[in-house]
């Protein structure tokens, strides 16, 4: 079982249809009383229509207990209602 928090910071550029963000999330393993890994995102979203929006971004994900990084290139797709 893990504890996740995450912060995200992201930003409306006025006439500019791409917000950028960034968002940095903890997985704290609970039984095991240690941090496991953190994930680093920076990207951009776009609204697509009223419900709809897609995205692009990079995330560095660390893994503390082997010291191994893990380099992800990936796009979003989200559905708000």
């Amino acid at each position: 079982i893990y504890f996740r928090p995450r912060a995200k910071l992201k930003y409306n550029i006025r006439k500019v249809k791409l917000n950028p963000y960034v968002c940095y999330e903890l997985y704290y393993n609970i039984k095991n009383e240690n941090f496991y890994k953190g994930r680093f995102d920076i990207g951009f979203s776009r609204d697509l229509a009223k419900h709809h929006e897609i995205g692009i971004y990079y995330r560095n994900q660390d893994y503390y207990s082997i010291r191994n990084s893990i380099h992800i290139l990936g796009i979003d797709y989200g559905f708000k209602f």
